[in-house]
């Protein structure tokens, strides 16, 4: 068991910090640091990115929230 957990976290960091590592040699720093502000396109699809972040976020801190309460 904690061998696959230790393969698991390595698989995962190797792909995470190599699409970081790419993504940054590709672009460097002409990227923002909030990243829909690369796009470009229409009006809309900003403001819908914005808002799915919006409820992702509230979601995520109301799981928080609740599972703080339930474990203690």
């Amino acid at each position: 068991m904690r061998k696959a957990l230790y393969s698991q976290f390595t698989i995962g960091i190797m792909f995470y910090y190599g699409i970081t590592i790419v993504g940054y040699w590709t672009y460097g720093s002409m990227v923002y640091a909030y990243l829909p502000q690369n796009f470009n396109g229409p009006r809309w699809i900003n403001v819908l990115i914005n808002a799915i972040v919006l409820l992702q976020s509230i979601t995520s801190q109301h799981v928080c929230i609740i599972l703080h309460i339930f474990l203690h």
